[in-house]
Order: structure tokens, then C-alpha cells, then sequence
């Protein structure tokens, strides 16, 4: 059956608790460990499921020193293990043409890894964005 309203990329956004929405959003697959069993007399393995996780979930968004501090600050606090509260939900929603929210996936125990703040050079007039990876712990 042929896609009737494929989404494009505009409408797949990330928002991360209380510090607010993400242009870009990648990562976050589901891999799952396989175990090979071979099986007596048999000559090709049963694969045999065992633990699953994510890849790191990564968000990207223009910078805004004044918008981003709290982000910052609560991802050098972590990090540095000078906060408590190191989780956050990130959940991402998927839109419509009219940017109606139709399906959303939400991650729950996001912990930060890094943070890229914004790189300068003279002349370059592109737009600043700020990066940050969580790591994604894996549900039940």
C-alpha cells in the first residue's frame, strides 16, 4: 500500500523536560542483544533474545545564551555529579502538514553525556546551535 502522507523532517521535533523544544533530533535505536544457541545436530543457530538498550539520543538547536543557561547548568551539574536530579523525559513528537501532534515516543530516563556548546569564527554568519547526548535507559 503506498505511503498517502509521508512526514518530512519539519515535523518530527523533541522537546527535553522543562528546557524546551530541539530542531533536530537523532539517535535513540532500540538494538537488542542476540545470542547464538546452536542446538544439538543442528547446523545453523537458534537465535536466542537477551538484553536491549538505546543509542545515545542527541538534540540540536540554535543557541540562545540566555534560553540555554538552565540547560547548561543542569548538564555541567550532573556531569560533575554535583546534582541530584539527573534525569529528564524527552519525548518526541511526530506532526502533521498543519503541525497537529499525531504520534509521540517518549523516553523517560534521560541522563546527559555531553554538551557541545557553540564554536566561533570570524566572518561566519551561520547560526550557532547548541548539542546535547543523553544517554537513554531502556524500559521494560
Amino acid at each position: 500500500m503506498p505511503m498517502t502522507n509521508p512526514v518530512v523532517h519539519a515535523q518530527i521535533t523533541a522537546t527535553l523536560g522543562e528546557f524546551g523544544d530541539f530542531e533536530e533530533v537523532t539517535g535513540a535505536e532500540l538494538n537488542r542483544v542476540l545470542t547464538e544457541y546452536y542446538e544439538a545436530g543442528r547446523f545453523s543457530p537458534r537465535m536466542i533474545p537477551g538484553t536491549h538498550s538505546y543509542t545515545p539520543l542527541v538534540l540540536t538547536r540554535a543557541y540562545d545564551p540566555l534560553r540555554d543557561a538552565a540547560l547548561v547548568d543542569w548538564v555541567n551539574g550532573v556531569v560533575l555529579g554535583t546534582r541530584a536530579d539527573r534525569t529528564r523525559t524527552c519525548v518526541k513528537r511526530i506532526s502533521n502538514a498543519l503541525q497537529i501532534p499525531i504520534d509521540q515516543i517518549n523516553y523517560p530516563n534521560c541522563t546527559p553525556q555531553h554538551i557541545k556548546l557553540p564554536d566561533g569564527r570570524a566572518g561566519d554568519s551561520s547560526i550557532a546551535q547548541i548539542v546535547v547526548t543523553l544517554a537513554v535507559e531502556a524500559q521494560r
